[in-house]
C-alpha cells in the first residue's frame, strides 16, 4: 500500500537500483574518493572486477551515475541558532526539499526562514502535521497550495487525483516519511530520541510559550511551507 511503498524509500530515497546495490555503490564511491586523496593508491574494487560482477567501465559508469543522482539531492540549509535552537529545523527542511523532488516531482527551493507560523494564504491550501515527543517535543507541519498538493499526490499515487481526502492522506504519508527520517538523523547525529506520532490534518496552533519556525518554500506550482513547533 501507500504507507509501505513510501516507507521503503527511507533515508536513501527511491532509486532505479535495488537497496543492496545502492549501498554497495555508496561504499565504492566513498572508498574510491578516500583512495584518491592518500599517498597509497589502492586498486579499485578488486573483488567486483575479478569476479566479473562489474567491468571497470561499468563500475565507472555506475559511480558517475550514482554521484550525479546524489548531487541533485544535496541541499545546504543553514539556519541561525536563535531560529533553530534544537538543530532540528535545518534537517527537517533539507529532508522536505529532497523528498518533494524525489517522491513528488516538486521542485522547490528555500526562500526564507522566519519565526512563527505562515500567514493565511489567499487560496485553498492543505495542512498536515505530525506530533513528536521524546528528547524534543513538538510538531512538524507541511502546508501546500491545492495545485502543489495535487502534483505531489499524482506523482506519489501515479495517477491523477482530485479528491480532497485522498490528497490529505497522501500528504500525511509523505510527511510521515519526512518525520521518520528526521528521527533517524536526530538519533544518529545528536543521540536524541524522537517518538513520531500518527499524522493528522489541520493547521497547528502554537501555544504562547512554543517556539515556531517556518520555512517558506517556492515552487513553480504554488505556495509551500514547512513549520516546526517546539514545546
Amino acid at each position: 500500500d501507500l504507507r509501505d511503498r513510501l516507507a521503503a524509500q527511507g533515508a536513501l530515497f527511491d532509486s532505479d537500483w535495488n537497496l543492496p546495490e545502492k549501498i554497495r555503490l555508496q561504499h565504492l564511491l566513498e572508498n574510491r574518493e578516500r583512495n584518491a586523496t592518500g599517498r597509497l593508491q589502492l586498486p579499485q574494487s578488486i573483488v567486483l572486477l575479478e569476479t566479473g560482477a562489474l567491468t571497470r567501465e561499468e563500475l565507472d559508469l555506475h559511480l558517475i551515475a550514482f554521484r550525479t543522482e546524489q548531487a541533485q539531492y544535496k541541499v545546504d540549509v543553514e539556519i541561525a541558532d536563535e531560529l533553530d535552537p534544537t538543530g532540528l529545523a535545518a534537517p527537517a527542511i533539507d529532508l522536505t526539499l529532497k523528498l518533494l523532488f524525489r517522491l513528488g516531482a516538486v521542485q522547490a527551493k528555500l526562500e526564507e526562514c522566519t519565526k512563527g507560523m505562515p500567514p493565511p494564504g489567499s487560496g485553498p491550501t492543505f495542512w498536515v502535521r505530525i506530533r513528536f515527543r521524546g528528547d524534543a517535543q513538538g510538531e512538524i507541519a507541511l502546508m501546500a497550495s491545492a495545485s502543489v498538493a495535487a502534483v505531489l499526490t499524482t506523482a506519489i499515487l501515479e495517477r491523477p487525483e482530485d479528491d480532497a481526502v485522498a490528497i490529505l492522506d497522501t500528504m500525511k504519508e509523505f510527511l510521515n516519511v519526512v518525520a521518520g527520517n528526521l528521527a533517524t538523523i536526530a538519533a544518529k547525529k545528536g543521540g536524541r530520541s524522537l517518538e513520531i506520532q500518527a499524522p493528522e490534518d489541520g493547521r497547528p496552533v502554537p501555544g504562547a510559550d512554543d517556539h515556531a519556525i517556518t520555512a517558506r518554500l517556492s515552487s513553480p506550482g504554488g505556495a509551500l511551507a514547512m513549520s516546526l513547533i517546539l514545546r
